[in-house]
């Protein structure tokens, strides 16, 4: 409905293109993770002819074949992401939110990994909209690369990397 809100491809561009998200989702085809590499899209139907969507993707793993990538450089987009943020916030009685992956919406890495061009970081205009509004309100980021500190300086209350949360899962010391 809003092909604005995505990192796209060129239609014409066939590298790394998944053709049908739906049959691999159902199984139909199988999945060759090594075939996808780092960055994968699937072809949709647009407003004037088809689209090449990124999956949501990071250095790390392979491509999330069941996601779509949003361009937090769109000021739309970025409106409706600070209203879902602050139903979030209201049905928790201004409690917190927690970020999954949310070293992936940084600037540094939406322009590196994506070749996008992203002018500034998104999470600073949430923040300071949401806090005025919900001033005790927490903000946890998941991160990885030891990008802890630049997500707390955009503005998160708390951070944790993959290291410490694979520490807690196994149960180590």
């Amino acid at each position: 409905e809003h092909p604005e809100w995505f990192i796209a491809i060129a239609p014409e561009n066939n590298s790394e293109v998944v053709e049908s998200l739906s049959e691999y989702l159902a199984g139909a085809i199988p999945l060759n993770e090594k075939q996808l590499g780092l960055r994968s899209y699937f072809t949709t139907k647009g407003p004037r002819g088809p689209l090449r969507i990124a999956h949501g993707a990071d250095k790390h793993f392979p491509p999330w074949i069941d996601t779509a990538q949003l361009d937090l450089s769109n000021s739309v987009l970025q409106a409706k992401f600070l209203g879902i943020l602050d139903t979030l916030l209201s049905l928790t009685n201004g409690g917190g939110v927690r970020v999954d992956m949310a070293h992936l919406t940084l600037k540094d890495h939406v322009n590196s990994f994506w070749h996008h061009e992203m002018a500034e970081e998104f999470w600073p205009k949430v923040f300071s909209s949401l806090r005025a509004k919900y001033p005790t309100a927490i903000f946890m980021a998941e991160a990885y690369d030891h990008v802890e500190g630049p997500l707390q300086g955009l503005g998160f209350d708390l951070t944790y990397d993959s290291y410490l949360y694979g520490i807690l899962l196994r149960g180590e010391h």
